[in-house]
């Protein structure tokens, strides 16, 4: 029997004048693919009112049109996400519970687009890039973070992780202590 061969052509490269070139406007984790097969490298800014901002572009930054310091990237991650630790802990208490949106399920089954938002004064906040940075998760495609795994809660898993993120130290008042439920999460 004759084994056969794929032959593949070369992809096109768009020349239009609305292609972007491997460049999302929105921002994707460091070393992520950016959808078309190239890496993008993020870089973090500290700017002048002490806020660290997540780039794939510091020319702004650096030529004077936005006033800012370029960050060694290692320490650029460790303050963003400390900065977005931060943010959760002025959104959130103990008790509130996280609401889960399924955005997306890949064909595999593996993976999956959860958005999260909690409910204050009668109004949504969207927390999901909040918890993306502070959680180290990929921001989707599809709105919401990608979650890998299956075959349990995934939106109870994320919750869980947050709460002990937050508060590692649990709290006194509980008796088991596990500081991975000082959190609810509820499905939308």
């Amino acid at each position: 029997m004759k084994a056969h061969t794929l032959k593949m052509k070369p992809a096109r490269r768009d020349n239009s004048p609305n292609a972007s070139h491997g460049v999302r406007s929105h921002g994707c984790h460091d070393g992520a693919d950016n959808g078309k097969g190239k890496i993008m490298s993020l870089h973090y800014v500290k700017s002048e009112s002490g806020r660290i901002y997540q780039t794939n572009n510091v020319t702004p930054w650096t030529n004077g049109f936005l006033k800012g310091e370029p960050l060694p990237k290692k320490e650029g991650a460790r303050l963003y996400q400390d900065q977005a630790k931060d943010s959760l802990r002025d959104i959130l208490r103990q008790g509130d519970t996280v609401h889960c949106i399924l955005r997306h399920v890949a064909a595999s089954g593996m993976s999956r687009a959860i958005d999260f938002y909690v409910i204050k004064d009668n109004r949504p906040i969207w927390l999901s890039g909040h918890i993306a940075a502070a959680l180290d998760y990929k921001p989707s495609g599809h709105t919401g973070i990608t979650v890998k795994g299956c075959g349990m809660d995934m939106g109870f898993a994320v919750v869980y992780n947050l709460a002990r993120t937050l508060w590692p130290e649990g709290n006194a008042s509980r008796t088991d202590k596990d500081s991975g439920y000082l959190l609810k999460s509820e499905w939308i």
